[in-house]
This record gives structure tokens, C-alpha cells and sequence, in this order.
């Protein structure tokens, strides 16, 4: 949310405030599933939050936004495998035809 609002976009803000119900069932559920593997998942988040809040604090802008998508991104996948990836599957080499 304090990100959300550093950013200065009440479109944004405005929207993660009514995306805030689902995504904290998303992060209760992810959180429960972190009792029965809290090895490598809590430690994976805290870097992640790290990394995230160290790109932001040296004014590293794009920086911020690749460690906020990669962590956003994990955290779906590890919620919901594949259930949130685009169909057809992005094209991660567009070069090669």
C-alpha cells in the first residue's frame, strides 16, 4: 500500500484498494502453504522484498519495477501453476522465426 501511494497514481492506488480483498486471500493462502514449506519459500519473499525495497531506496525506478513483477509473477505461480499464464503462451524468443 506505501508503495502504491509513493507512486502518486490514485488510478493505481484506487485500484489496489479494490483488489485488496482477493489479494489478501491470495497472501493468507500463500502464507498457510509457507508452514509446509517454509524453507525455501519464506526465504525466496524476503529476498524479493529486499531486493525490492533496495531498488526503491536507491531510486532505482526500473529496477524496483522488474523485482516488484518477478515477485508478483513467483508468487502467482506458486499459487496457481500455470492458471494465470496467457494462452497462447507468450512467445519468450520473438527473434527466432
Amino acid at each position: 500500500q506505501v508503495i502504491a501511494e509513493a507512486t502518486g497514481n490514485s488510478f493505481f492506488v484506487n485500484s489496489l484498494n479494490l483488489m485488496r480483498p482477493y489479494i489478501d486471500v491470495a497472501m493468507n493462502l500463500h502464507r498457510d502453504l509457507w508452514v509446509l514449506d517454509s524453507a525455501g519459500t519464506v526465504n525466496t519473499g524476503e529476498h524479493q522484498h529486499t531486493q525490492i525495497y533496495q531498488a526503491i531506496a536507491e531510486g532505482r525506478a526500473a529496477g524496483a519495477s522488474r523485482a516488484m513483477r518477478l515477485h508478483i509473477d513467483e508468487a502467482r505461480r506458486e499459487l496457481f501453476g500455470n492458471l494465470g499464464e496467457p494462452w497462447p503462451p507468450r512467445d519468450t524468443n520473438p527473434g527466432r522465426n
